[in-house]
């Protein structure tokens, strides 16, 4: 059932590019470039300088900073501590990594998935607690991807709100999130804690626009 859900996917009718969203990827050319990995902090405070500069909504930094990576530390620390639209990650669910200690707790999201027995993601979590052993297990955490989204839709005036048709869905004006159940769709007991949905996967070969570190740097991207 899994396998017929993914090819039912794949047969959908292409979807326009998303022109809302802008992924900077970090290619092995931009590595090479800059000469060392992971990336330093001092790059990535330039390339989120730049990206301010074209006044995003939000921007998301899918890069673990626990540990400051020089130079640069105290540059990328100012713009984690002051942008109000700058976010980033943490670890809670299958292990832990802290978020960038500048960074304030309302601006970070987790970004662990729930994986399949086949191995694939379907589902996303919206949020969680974090498992017993953590340090902070009573605190409710949000994902990285709905901490974003929540921030942008925010800009156009739609809040977090209980759901209509369920209690214990999430939703954002008349778009309701419909909370995935240990028994939905192929799934028997599945392991459905937290609050998580399933995925609906944007179709199509190019479904966002990626860009290059270095395109953004340079100057290239409108």
């Amino acid at each position: 059932e899994w396998a017929a859900l993914d090819s039912f996917l794949r047969w959908r009718p292409a979807e326009p590019t998303d022109d809302r969203l802008l992924i900077v990827g970090i290619t092995e050319a931009d590595i090479q470039q800059v000469g060392t990995y992971p990336i330093p902090d001092g790059v990535l405070a330039a390339l989120i300088t730049e990206l301010q500069r074209h006044e995003p909504q939000v921007i998301g930094l899918d890069l673990f900073r626990d540990l400051p990576i020089q130079p640069g530390s105290a540059q990328l620390n100012q713009l984690l501590a002051e942008s109000p639209q700058l976010f980033g990650i943490e670890k809670v669910i299958t292990s832990t990594i802290a978020p960038p200690p500048a960074l304030p707790p309302e601006r970070v999201g987790f970004n662990d998935f729930a994986l399949d027995d086949d191995g694939f993601v379907r589902r996303a979590f919206l949020g969680a607690f974090p498992p017993p052993l953590h340090p902070e297990a009573e605190r409710f955490r949000f994902s990285f991807p709905f901490v974003l989204a929540e921030a942008y839709l925010a800009q156009e005036d739609l809040y977090l709100a209980n759901g209509r048709r369920r209690p214990d869905n999430m939703r954002f004006g008349n778009a309701e999130l419909w909370r995935f159940m240990p028994n939905d769709g192929g799934y028997t007991r599945a392991d459905a804690s937290g609050v998580q949905m399933l995925i609906n996967v944007r179709s199509g070969p190019t479904p966002f626009e990626v860009v290059s570190l270095a395109a953004v740097l340079a100057g290239d991207v409108d």
